[in-house]
């Protein structure tokens, strides 16, 4: 410690710069992780700094304050309270400048303070005592540092402070009525804090002073006191204030009568805050804050608006660029005199009404019916600060629609599918809200075209946010008004006085305007807006470049678009002109391809842009594609361009043009070949696709001797550790097979083959890795390959029939059983290739199912081969091979019973007329093999309602199917009724006509087996993919969903994930019916007593919930109605069940969390208001502790709903803002302080910046 003792004696020289340095030389060794002190030292280190808190020098001042912060962390608890004690005695000093520095002290000691420790608890009453009898003084200098710190010591300190609440209550209630302006403000601050802690006595007690104090037919000085303290009552506590807003908002409101600016300012403050955190109160009264909000935007009395109606400039003559930054009170108006303060009564109504936009999507429509109009018509406001207030509006507004828009379109939600991106009408395809602000385009561009031309910055810029926004939430929003908007923006782009921000806002809007709106809306633009381009393209700022290159990739589309259309359509713009503004982006997009110095951002958007250049006029441009390709293949060798260039030559190769690339395909293949090798996942990726494209067009036009360490390089890819990868793997194999069928040999040399085959012996195969290894199979088939079509099948089948058999016990087969399923697939699509010889194979299967000594895994293996080709081929010639699969119906293992009902199914399918009879008898004659018969006739009516073309071959026994199938629709047996619901659901999508009333008919059925079925095929129904049956859902799914109201649990839970289904495939179906059947929804989520029972096992006594699982299916719809129906819904009635599923079984918590998740994304503001609510549910999940006698299985359960709740916890503080409220910041400081959960919140934090806010598990049906 002798360095200390050389800076303490440092700091008693008479030397201002000695004692500076040596104080900086202390808070740097302070700062130091490692740096430990001994009582002795760090006593007289604390007794030194406290003696120079009262230093001449401000500059050492200053210096040995910023000193208390890490200080404290490093001294013992004594020590602090030391600090504490004297900073305090100090802020009563008649020294101003020791007043002053000392709070700024004390709150950097307190700001250290962890809230729940023990010397918190001492310090924060110690220190309080002293500061309620400093803020009783009369004096600006003492009370004003006093109570900011009280109001820092009640923020962090709040709950330990409790015995004192009652006094500090009293001590702040009178300064409300000081006359120093001061010491009111400060004192409303401190209640804010105050108010989450007290008991309801005085907090009752409070507002009872406050309303009373309100309740005045004149308002005063102190009413607007009043107001400004039940703003901040209400963002602190909001929840707290329940009925009693009632009788407050009607008073505010009637203020806004009284000619008081400053009064209306605090007022509308009021209602914002009230909007913001106590949503549910204000509720009845929000149309009358609407209307006065709408009534006060447009209060300017010392300016007529209609003498100057044209003249939108009034702000720019004598400002500035940027405007004032105090948000108006020093601009410099020609129509307004230096005291009209009506603009802060605009702005402060405008962002009333903001609030009331954002947190209420659910009143989308009556927004655009009353708020929109007026919005538009103030566009012309001429206070900057109120203007951009005014547009902030808009843009919440036009968030929500763009929220419902995609809620609306999503999974198919627009009637009989969305519409295409690019071709039709978009407009056609609308949904109401679009169609609503689509008529509302016109007015708006009008009124955005004289803010675009205007010479304030800000304006422009939030007209082009606005305009941004409006492109991203409908597509072709602006098809008819473009040409309105070309003058203002080429202004921003030309004109001399633009910021960088606003051209790139500017250039931002041109990408979204080409990417949003069909060609032939762009087209006649296109002449003025390409050459802003080319200019922005060659700008000094590496983001304008950037910018422009990205919206001339965009643009690329519309011009190739415009060229094939102009010679039959006679536009305006000729294919020559096109191919000229074609040629003039390349030259400056190849000057910054070609440069060597360009920021990371423009190298890989100028290969980007030329890869499009090249796909989409490369036989226009052929000599300067020529000139492009060789350095496009250049940059292939750059690590750091490397991926947009292996997408660019993918995107050259999947264009329509036939292009001359043979002078560098060679090589850009072994170089792509090359890039397989790389440890980076989206490489692999791009190169995959990449190299499927060249060999799929341009296979001719590469050396045949690379294919081979093409293949090479594919091996290790194959496999099931990332299935994706190994899909795109398979498929470059396959097309190397088609453009090359002697280049098989290669592939089973390079181990390809051998690696595909080890892939189909995976569990995890499925979906489109499967789906490729079937083209693999049949591509080698189909050929000239030189590979027999029996070895293929042997190859295959080898890995099951030459398995040990003493090894593998009967019924558990070694090799895994969706491999059963992979392998039958693929010698089904390679007997179909080869359809000659399909009978002889069937018939050695047929014989080894046959043969009693084969044991059950090949058994299986057979029968699913059977299956898959008797699905495509007919084997009725075979007549005794139904007879022999229905054997296997009484095989010991159950995999074989599977496997033969669905082989019967299968082969049915390829001869309806001969096995479809056969199995309908056999389903009334074998009682005992019904489950098994009924899944065989499921698997036929799947397979036919997957082919239109076979459906006109059941049609005739769909009757009699229909028939069979009610009989057993009441079976007690819950997997019975789930096949026969599912046979139904596919009959309906067969037959809608028919089948839809028969099913509405049985929803009144006796029996609740049988309503549950119905309900449940109906499901089956919705989750069909296509269209043709959408009418019939519309005209009788409402009957079908209605039965969550029914009185058995299980036609309830069944009618929930029905629910789950509509809303997940087709929202359309539920979005009109939400008013009827959420209110039973929220009921579900709910515990039920009569469904909970006691069951008594032993000495033991079980709790079981039935209700459980109905609960499950209910947050599950809720989880999916936030993506689908976000519009439709109230979101705090929503969230108040939601709060009650985080007290209920742990897996209703974990959905619970999932839905805060999402809703901290779509309604961040909803979440906030409810914020002190969330923390206790949240913190007894976290903190709860593990039984002492856990079993292992507990413990990790435990540790899920933990991380669960922590993900929660990591999504509100995404929430701008969420952790400076009071009770969630001391909650998370209280997380922070035990080390085992700040490590796990640490850990999800980084996790999901990985994943992203919305990467959570889907759990729709």
């Amino acid at each position: 410690m002798a360095s200390i003792s050389s800076l303490l004696e440092k700091m008693t020289s008479n030397d201002n710069d000695f004692r500076f340095m040596a104080c900086n030389d202390l808070m740097t060794e302070l700062n130091k992780p490692e740096f430990k002190l001994d009582a002795d030292t760090e006593g007289r280190i604390v007794t030194m700094l406290l003696k120079l808190v009262d230093d001449k020098n401000g500059e050492v001042q200053n210096l040995v304050v910023k000193c208390l912060a890490p200080l404290s962390r490093k001294i013992r608890d004594n020590r602090i309270e030391e600090i504490c004690d004297r900073l305090c005695s100090n802020i009563l000093s008649e020294k101003e400048q020791l007043r002053d520095i000392s709070s700024i002290g004390l709150k950097n000691v307190v700001s250290e303070i962890a809230p729940g420790c023990q010397v918190g608890q001492t310090v924060s009453k110690n220190l309080v005592t002293r500061l309620l009898k400093a803020v009783s003084k009369d004096e600006l200098g003492v009370q004003q540092p006093a109570l900011e710190i009280l109001a820092d010591m009640l923020d962090r300190f709040g709950l330990q402070l409790a015995p004192l609440h009652s006094t500090i209550h009293e001590a702040l209630v009178p300064l409300l009525s000081s006359p120093k302006v001061a010491v009111r403000k400060r004192a409303i601050v401190a209640i804010g804090f105050l108010v989450p802690v007290v008991p309801e006595a005085q907090f009752t007690g409070l507002m009872q002073n406050l309303t009373t104090r309100l309740d005045t037919p004149k308002p005063t000085a102190d009413t607007k006191t009043v107001i400004q303290c039940l703003a901040t009552i209400s963002r602190h506590a909001g929840s707290r204030l329940d009925n009693r807003l009632g009788q407050i908002v009607p008073r505010i409101v009637s203020f806004c009568a009284v000619q008081d600016d400053e009064l209306r300012e605090y007022c509308f403050q009021a209602l914002e805050s009230f909007v913001f955190r106590c949503p549910k109160e204000i509720s009845a009264d929000l149309s009358k804050a609407v209307a006065l909000c709408l009534k006060f935007i447009e209060y300017d009395p010392n300016y007529n608006y209609d003498d100057d109606e044209d003249s939108m400039d009034t702000r720019g003559d004598d400002d500035d660029e940027g405007g004032s930054d105090d948000g108006g009170d020093d601009d410099d108006d020609a129509f307004s005199d230096d005291e009209d303060m009506s603009w802060k009564v605009r702005r402060s109504a405008a962002k009333c009404l903001a609030a009331i936009v954002s947190t209420r999507p659910d009143l989308l429509d009556d927004f655009y019916a009353t708020v929109t109009p007026a919005l538009i018509a103030r566009f012309k406001e001429r206070e900057a600060t109120v203007q951009i207030e005014l547009f902030q509006v808009y843009l919440a507004v036009l968030r929500n629609t763009r929220i419902a828009v995609s809620a609306s379109t999503s999974a198919g939600a627009s009637f009989g599918g969305a519409a295409p991106m690019h071709t039709g009408d978009d407009s056609a395809a609308d949904t109401p809200i679009a169609a609503t602000f689509r008529r509302e385009v016109p007015s708006l561009v009008r009124a955005l075209q004289k803010q675009l031309k205007g010479k304030d910055i800000r304006a422009r810029q939030g007209c082009m946010s606005i305009l941004k926004e409006a492109a991203s939430a409908i597509l072709s929003a602006f098809s008819s008004t473009l040409p309105q908007l070309v003058p203002g923006i080429k202004l921003a782009l030309t004109d001399k006085a633009s910021t960088s921000n606003l051209k790139i806002e500017t250039l931002q809007l041109l990408a979204l305007i080409f990417s949003t709106h069909q060609p032939e809306y762009v087209q006649p633009v296109v002449s003025t807006l390409a050459p802003l381009l080319v200019t922005g393209i060659q700008d000094s700022f590496y983001k304008i470049v950037a910018e422009s290159l990205a919206a001339a990739t965009q643009l690329l589309r519309v011009l190739r678009a415009s060229s094939a259309s102009t010679s039959s359509s006679g536009a305006s713009t000729s294919a020559s002109d096109i191919s000229a503004l074609a040629a003039s982006l390349f030259q400056v997009v190849f000057a910054r391809l070609s440069s060597s110095v360009a920021d990371q951002e423009v190298k890989e958007r100028s290969i980007t842009c030329i890869g499009h250049l090249i796909a989409s006029f490369g036989d226009v441009l052929a000599q300067d594609t020529a000139r492009a390709l060789p350095v496009l293949a250049e940059r292939l060798r750059n690590e750091s361009t490397r991926l947009a260039a292996v997408r660019s030559f993918g995107r050259i190769a999947e264009s329509s043009l036939t292009l001359p690339l043979n002078a560098v395909l060679s090589d850009v293949v072994r170089e792509i070949a090359g890039f397989l090798r790389k440890n980076n996942r989206s490489l692999r990726v791009a190169s995959l696709e990449t190299l499927s494209a060249i060999v799929r067009v341009y296979a001719a036009s590469v050396d045949a001797s690379i294919y081979p360490s093409v293949l090479a390089e594919l091996r290790p890819l194959i496999s099931d550790a990332d299935l994706h990868v190994a899909q795109l793997a398979v498929t470059v194999a396959s097309a190397i097979v088609t453009a090359f069928p002697g280049s098989v040999a290669a592939v089973s040399e390079q181990g390809v083959l051998e690696a595909v085959l080890q892939l189909l012996r995976s569990s995890m195969l499925q979906g489109g890795a499967l789906d490729a290894t079937l083209v693999f199979f049949r591509t080698i088939v189909a050929g000239d390959s030189g590979l027999n079509y029996r070895t293929i099948i042997e190859t295959l089948i080898r890995p099951i029939y030459m398995e040990n058999v003493a090894t593998v016990p009967t019924g558990a087969p070694s090799t895994p059983h969706q491999a059963f399923y992979s392998i039958s697939k693929c010698v089904g699509g390679v007997c179909l290739a080869r359809p000659a010889e399909h009978i002889a194979i069937v018939s050695q299967f047929a014989a080894d199912v046959e043969n009693p000594g084969t044991v059950d895994n090949i058994k299986l293996l057979a029968l699913l081969c059977i299956g898959e080709i008797g699905k495509f081929l007919d084997l009725s010639s075979l007549p005794s091979l139904s007879a022999l699969i229905i054997t296997q119906f009484g095989a010991s293992s159950e995999e074989v019973k599977t496997a033969a009902s669905y082989a019967l199914g299968c082969m049915s399918v390829g001869n309806l007329s001969q096995y479809l009879p056969f199995i309908l008898a056999q389903i009334d004659a074998q009682p005992k093999r019904q489950y098994l018969l009924l899944h065989s006739l499921k698997e036929i009516i799947s397979c036919i309602s997957l082919n239109p073309e076979s459906v006109t071959l059941i049609t005739p026994f769909v009757s009699q199917i229909w028939s069979l199938l009610m009989a057993h629709s009441a079976r007690v047996e819950e997997g019975t009724r789930n096949v026969v619901a599912e046979c139904l659901g596919k009959l309906t999508v067969i037959d809608p006509a028919t089948c839809f009333p028969e099913l509405e008919a049985r929803i009144a059925d006796p029996s609740a087996f049988t309503r549950a079925t119905v309900v449940a095929a109906v499901k089956h129904t919705i989750a069909d993919t296509t269209h043709s049956i959408d009418s019939f859902l519309l005209a009788h799914v409402a009957r079908f969903l209605q039965m969550i109201q029914d009185p058995d649990s299980t036609v309830r839970r069944v009618a929930l994930v029905a629910f789950n289904s509509s809303a997940h495939n087709k929202p359309f179906l539920v979005r009109d019916l939400l008013g009827a059947l959420l209110p039973a929804l929220y009921t579900e989520t709910r515990p039920r007593p009569e469904l909970i029972r006691i069951v008594e096992m032993g000495p033991f006594k079980h709790t079981v919930d039935d209700g459980l699982d109905i609960r499950k299916a209910a947050y599950e719809c809720m989880y999916t109605l936030l993506d689908t129906c976000l519009d439709r819904i109230d979101l705090y009635e929503f969230l108040g069940h939601v709060m009650g599923g985080l007290k209920d079984h742990t897996d209703i918590k974990t959905l619970c969390h999932l839905i805060l998740m999402r809703l901290t994304v779509y309604s961040p503001t909803v979440v906030l208001q409810r914020l002190d609510e969330l923390i206790e549910p949240l913190r007894a999940t976290i903190t709860t502790p593990v039984k002492v006698n856990a079993v292992k299985q507990e413990v990790e359960k435990n540790d899920e709903i933990v991380r669960s709740a922590l993900r929660a916890v990591a999504a509100i503080l995404r929430i701008p803002d969420a952790a400076a409220t009071g009770k969630f910041g001391a909650f998370i400081a209280e997380l922070n302080a035990d080390a085992a959960t700040r490590a796990k919140l640490d850990a999800v934090v980084k996790d999901d910046q990985k994943l992203g806010p919305l990467d959570a598990m889907d759990t729709s049906a």
